[in-house]
């Protein structure tokens, strides 16, 4: 299917707690060409602008960033697919926090104040998918070349969420990565493994650490509930596991996860164990012209959490406005605990164009 659009943002948002102010104007650019029943090229790009003042980070800052989150081409026939370029897999099935979803970094920033999905940064990778029958899929990726995550992709040294302002950056890894996955339905039930070599994304003391990772993930349906699960080994460093569920009910949806974390021992470091909730509510009104949005993780353990609310209003079909503030409950040592004192409250104001 052919077809283009093309999207501006204008974004302010306030970090009280860090004395930092920030506009972050996006225009981003998504067009898909069929060049043939067989051959799709796919391109989704992005130009991101800063100008902030951060004076725990050096005073006013301003960037400019240019990035294709999608430029691939695809070749598929009726029992094999081939994709190369670069851009974004997903794996996994849980909402917001997916443990088995290592293919692509992260940027911190985004994952705060927009989501998972908007937080992926590309990578350039190969995947080959074969369909020997129709409930199954099997899948192999190759990423040949090293991308870190990043706390922000706009100046990243005096952003607010670095966690490690002026430390040393590490060499990167020149090493490959890559994985394989197979997925089945059978019955009501959609099954999946995997397995990955990788390398984490975000430096340790030591350096960029290798993994391997074994995963493994289910999705089903009863009645007016999805019920999913995911499982992910990362061999000789953490495992976890989680279920979730979600609902849709009229104007109305529901999701709730929890999953379970454990760091295993290592010469430097003694085990940990975490267990993080996480949940979120959905409402529209008005014919789907405002909904509201409530997204939460909490870590019982630690009494810590963050919790974020959307609104969004839809003007008409080329303009949407939204606000939305979130804040960090407590502190601890879980991934998402780290970051308090982050908490921050956004406007935007969205163009699309067709």
């Amino acid at each position: 299917m052919n077809g283009w659009a093309l999207v501006f943002v204008l974004a302010a948002q306030t970090l009280p707690k860090q004395d930092a102010h920030e506009h972050r104007p996006r225009l981003t650019f998504s067009g898909t060409a069929e060049l043939s029943s067989h051959v799709r090229v796919h391109l989704d790009a992005l130009v991101d602008a800063l100008a902030a003042d951060r004076p725990r980070g050096g005073g006013r800052v301003q960037a400019l960033s240019a990035d294709a989150r999608d430029a691939w081409v695809e070749v598929s026939g009726a029992r094999a697919d081939v994709r190369a370029g670069y851009g974004r897999l997903a794996w996994g099935r849980l909402d917001e926090i997916q443990p088995s979803d290592v293919i692509n970094p992260i940027d911190t920033a985004r994952f705060f104040l927009d989501g998972r999905s908007d937080a992926r940064l590309p990578v350039g990778f190969a995947r080959a998918r074969l369909f020997p029958a129709p409930a199954i899929t099997i899948e192999g990726v190759i990423v040949p070349f090293f991308r870190r995550s990043t706390f922000d992709s706009l100046d990243e040294a005096s952003s607010p969420f670095n966690l490690a302002p002026g430390m040393p950056r590490p060499d990167p890894p020149d090493a490959v990565q890559g994985g394989g996955r197979v997925s089945a339905t059978i019955g009501r039930v959609d099954l999946s493994t995997s397995i990955y070599r990788g390398t984490d994304t975000f430096a340790s003391p030591l350096g960029y650490r290798r993994f391997t990772m074994v995963a493994g993930d289910f999705e089903t349906v009863t009645g007016a509930w999805a019920i999913r699960g995911e499982s992910a080994l990362r061999v000789d460093q953490s495992f976890d596991i989680g279920v979730g569920v979600d609902r849709k009910t009229g104007a109305f949806r529901v999701l709730a996860s929890a999953i379970a974390h454990r760091d295993f021992a290592t010469p430097f470091a003694t085990a940990t164990n975490n267990v993080n909730v996480i949940g979120s509510i959905e409402r529209a009104f008005g014919r789907d012209r405002y909904q509201a949005r409530v997204f939460g993780v909490a870590n019982p353990h630690d009494r810590s959490g963050f919790v974020r609310g959307l609104i969004i209003w839809r003007v008409r079909d080329t303009l949407a406005l939204e606000a939305s503030a979130a804040g960090f409950i407590g502190t601890g040592d879980d991934g998402i605990s780290r970051f308090a004192g982050r908490d921050f409250a956004a406007l935007r104001v969205r163009w699309y164009i067709h």
